[in-house]
C-alpha cells in the first residue's frame, strides 16, 4: 500500500480484547462492526437504564471523534502518515471502527477518556439492571427478568475482560476454572482468589494468550517451604519466573545451564516469606525480559528468547498461555493481572 496515501478499509484483524469498546461491542457481545444483536427489554426500570447508557457512550464517541480529528491534524503535520492512517479509520467511521491501536499522545488520550466513560456508563447500568431484575422478580414477569439476567450477565462478561480505565491491566481471575485449567495438583476459587493446595508441585493454565510484549502482575500470600512461580511465554516460546522461599530468584529454563542456576539467578535471602502479601510484576519485552518484586528491581534477562529452553518440568499444556505454579507452599493469589503492551492479547474460551 502506498504509504502517502490514508486507506480507508476497515482493518481484517479481529481484534478479542480490546482497551476501547462501543456500544455496539457490548449491545451484542461481539466484534466491533458487527450488527447489534440487542435483547429487547420490556420493563420500564430496564428500559430506561439501557436508553441513559446507550445515551453516555454514544455522546461518549462523539466527543472522541471530535477530539481525533484534532490528533489526526497533528498527525498530518508531523508526517505520520500510519498514526494518522489509524485515526482516519475511527472518524469517518463515526467511532464505530475502534479496532486500531493509536499510538501518538492525543490519540491514545482520546481512545483512553472513551473507555473510562465507557467503563463508568457500563458499571452504572449493570446496577440499574439488577435493580430492575429484583422489580421483575418481585413482580413475577418471569420472562422479563429472564431478559434482564441475560443482559446482566453479557455485560459483567464483556467488562470483566477490559483494561482497567486507570491502570490499563485485565483481570484474568475471572477467566479461571480449576476443574478445567489445572495441570497438577489442586486448585479452588474462593471469595475471589486462587488457592492451590500446598502439596508437591501443583500448576496451573490462565485461558489467554498474551501478545508479544506485555506486563504479567500478580500478588499472592504463601506458606510454606518452596517456591511460587509465573509461567510466561513469548510468541509461543514458554519460560518461568522463579521466587524461592530460600532467597534464589531466576528465570528458567536456559539452554546450557541446568536447572540450578543461570545468569539471571539471583540471591535474595530470605527469599519470598510465610504470610507475607507480595506483588510480582515481570515485564516481558521482545529484547528480553524484567522482573520486579514489590515495586523492586531483582533480576533482568536480555534475550531474544532464542537461549531459551523448552522442559517438561513446570510446562502447561498449551505453552501459548500464561500460568502459576507453586513448589510445596500452599498459596493464595489475590490478584492475577495483564497489561497488553505491543497488541491485544486472546482469550481461549468465550
Amino acid at each position: 500500500m502506498d504509504r502517502n496515501r490514508f486507506s480507508l478499509t476497515v482493518s481484517s484483524a479481529a481484534l478479542c480484547a480490546l482497551i476501547f469498546f462501543s456500544t455496539a461491542f457490548c449491545l451484542s457481545g461481539g466484534a466491533f462492526g458487527e450488527t447489534p444483536d440487542e435483547i429487547k427489554l420490556t420493563s420500564a426500570a430496564a428500559v430506561a437504564a439501557q436508553g441513559r447508557y446507550q445515551l453516555v457512550v454514544d455522546q461518549a464517541k462523539k466527543q472522541m471523534v471530535i477530539d481525533l480529528r484534532a490528533a489526526l491534524k497533528e498527525s498530518m503535520q508531523a508526517g505520520q502518515l500510519e498514526e494518522a492512517n489509524r485515526i482516519s479509520r475511527i472518524v469517518d467511521s463515526q467511532g464505530e471502527n475502534i479496532a486500531e491501536t493509536l499510538v501518538s499522545g492525543h490519540g491514545k488520550a482520546a481512545q483512553a477518556r472513551f473507555s473510562s466513560t465507557a467503563q463508568r456508563a457500563t458499571q452504572d447500568y449493570v446496577k440499574a439492571l439488577k435493580g430492575a431484575l429484583t422489580v421483575s422478580l418481585r413482580s413475577a414477569q418471569l420472562e422479563e427478568s429472564n431478559r434482564i439476567s441475560a443482559e446482566i450477565k453479557k455485560y459483567e462478561a464483556t467488562a470483566a475482560r477490559q483494561p482497567d480505565a486507570a491502570t490499563g491491566f485485565i483481570n484474568l481471575m475471572p477467566l479461571i476454572d480449576p476443574a478445567k485449567d489445572t495441570v497438577a495438583g489442586k486448585w479452588i476459587l474462593e471469595k475471589g482468589t486462587l488457592i492451590s493446595s500446598g502439596s508437591g508441585e501443583e500448576r496451573i493454565e490462565i485461558p489467554y494468550q498474551p501478545p508479544q510484549e506485555y506486563d504479567y502482575r500478580t500478588t499472592f500470600t504463601k506458606t510454606g517451604s518452596n517456591c511460587v512461580i509465573q509461567i510466561l511465554s513469548e510468541s509461543g516460546t514458554p519460560f518461568i519466573w522463579v521466587m524461592g522461599a530460600s532467597g534464589s530468584f531466576t528465570f528458567h529454563y536456559l539452554k546450557g545451564t541446568g536447572t540450578g542456576a543461570n545468569k539471571t539467578t539471583v540471591q535474595k535471602p530470605p527469599g519470598i516469606k510465610d504470610n507475607h502479601r507480595y506483588t510480582s510484576l515481570v515485564r516481558v519485552r521482545k529484547n528480553g525480559v524484567e522482573a520486579l518484586l514489590d515495586g523492586k528491581v531483582i533480576t533482568k534477562w536480555a534475550t531474544d528468547y532464542s537461549d531459551a529452553a523448552s522442559e517438561p518440568f513446570w510446562a502447561l499444556r498449551d505453552k501459548n498461555l500464561l500460568g502459576l505454579a507453586t513448589g510445596a507452599s500452599k498459596t493464595v493469589f489475590h490478584t492475577i493481572e495483564v497489561k497488553e503492551v505491543s497488541g491485544p492479547g486472546k482469550f481461549q474460551r468465550q
